[in-house]
């Protein structure tokens, strides 16, 4: 082989290469855009659709405050109750 045929032989295999690697790179890149879209998409529905630790403590305060008014009553009927069953005796 002379010097003319190794020189097309480097040439083709190295444009089959870089045809190669720019293929590569260029799905790599797709694949990536790819995550990045549904990696937002899933940021919106969880801002969308899950509580915040503020939204939830709110709640939890409010259910702690009716059950301590629920609380609060029936000791207060227990009481009353406890006053005519001793009346009655």
């Amino acid at each position: 082989m002379d010097f003319e045929n190794i020189r097309l032989v480097v040439e083709i295999v190295g444009g089959a290469l870089f045809t190669f690697i720019s293929w590569t790179l260029k799905k790599a890149i797709n694949d990536l855009r790819e995550v990045e879209k549904s990696l937002a998409e899933f940021k919106l529905h969880v801002a969308e659709n899950y509580v915040t630790q503020n939204g939830l403590e709110k709640v939890i305060e409010q259910f702690t405050r009716s059950n301590e008014a629920i609380m609060r009553q029936l000791e207060r009927m227990d009481n009353k109750l406890d006053g005519k069953a001793d009346k009655a005796i």
